[in-house]
C-alpha cells in the first residue's frame, strides 16, 4: 500500500498505535513541494491507493487521469470544497474529511475574539496591524487578528494600555 500526502499541516502522530500499524505495512510519501501544480500533483499520486490532500483542487479532469489504484482522497479539514466528489464516486473513489479537526481552533479564537471585544481592543490591534504588516485597512477582519504574531498583539496592548 502506498498513501501520498501533499499536506504540509497534517502531521500524523507518530507514537499512535493505529499510526504505527499503517506505517509498518503501508509506504507514506509526504510531498516536499507546496502548491503543486496539476501536473506535478499527478506525477506524485502514480501508484498510490490513497491520496491525503493538502490544499490541492482536485477537480474532475485530474480525477480523470488519478491511477485505478487510487481509492481514496482524505482531506484533514472539515470541508470537502477543494474535491469533486461526484467525479471521484463516479471512478470509485472514495472521499473523507475530518469533521471536528479545528474544534480547538475555533475555541481559541472565539475566546481570543472575546476577550478583544470585552477590552476594545479592535482600534489598538488595528493601528498595531497596519503598522507591522502594511495592510491598510481601518477596522481588522476577525481573520486578520488572528494573523498578528505574539509581538504584534504585545505591541497593540501596549499601545492602548
Amino acid at each position: 500500500m502506498r498513501i501520498v500526502n501533499t499536506c504540509k499541516y497534517a502531521h500524523l502522530p507518530d507514537e499512535h498505535p493505529a499510526v504505527q500499524r499503517v506505517l509498518a505495512k503501508a509506504e507514506f510519501v509526504t510531498c516536499e513541494k507546496a502548491k503543486l501544480t496539476s501536473e506535478e500533483l499527478l506525477e506524485f499520486v502514480q501508484g498510490a491507493d490513497a491520496l491525503i490532500s493538502g490544499t490541492d483542487f482536485i477537480r474532475a479532469d485530474l480525477i480523470e487521469k488519478f491511477p485505478k489504484s487510487l481509492k481514496v482522497i482524505s482531506r484533514p479539514a472539515v470541508g470537502f470544497d477543494r474535491v469533486d466528489i461526484a467525479a471521484a464516486r463516479a471512478h470509485g473513489i472514495d472521499v473523507c474529511n475530518a469533521p471536528g479537526s479545528n474544534c480547538e481552533s475555533v475555541a481559541d479564537y472565539i475566546i481570543c475574539m472575546m476577550i478583544a471585544a470585552a477590552r476594545d481592543m479592535s482600534g489598538a490591534v488595528s493601528g498595531a496591524f497596519v503598522k507591522k504588516a502594511s495592510v491598510s485597512r481601518a477596522r481588522p477582519s476577525a481573520l486578520s487578528v488572528l494573523a498578528l504574531s505574539a509581538e504584534q498583539l504585545h505591541d497593540a496592548v501596549t499601545v492602548s494600555a
